[in-house]
């Protein structure tokens, strides 16, 4: 659904409106969403660094062409890159996805006991 950019977000939380309402709590719910894809992609590419490094740490330097702390942090910056591209890239077979997939279903029951909960007190006013 498209969000009318009518009104800000700060001010459909005070409207008493319906539709509005209703728009406010769905915009609200995109926010969630997408911060919560935000966080598992995060969370993902900060699991793939440090596997990339635990992998690099099983290397054994050669000694001939080490190119001592300089070649550490850029191997380090480099690791920090390559988990960020392979998290982006990984589509349904990452664990972002995953872990979007049991955040959502916790999403929509929480969204769900709260619209009962609301429901519940909205007919024990009558």
């Amino acid at each position: 659904m498209k969000i009318s950019a009518n009104y800000p977000i700060q001010k459909l939380e005070n409207r008493t409106d319906h539709q509005d309402k209703k728009l406010f709590e769905e915009a609200k719910r995109a926010k969630d969403i997408s911060s919560l894809k935000k966080v598992a992609h995060d969370f993902e590419s900060l699991f793939v660094e440090i596997m990339l490094k635990s992998m690099r740490k099983t290397v054994a330097k050669s000694g001939f062409l080490d190119g001592g702390n300089a070649e550490d942090v850029y191997k380090s910056m480099l690791d920090t890159e390559y988990s960020k591209d392979i998290a982006s890239n990984s589509g349904t077979n990452g664990l972002a996805y995953q872990i979007e997939k049991q955040l959502l279903i916790v999403l929509d029951k929480n969204q769900k006991k709260v619209a009962l909960d609301s429901y519940s007190r909205e007919e024990g006013k009558d």
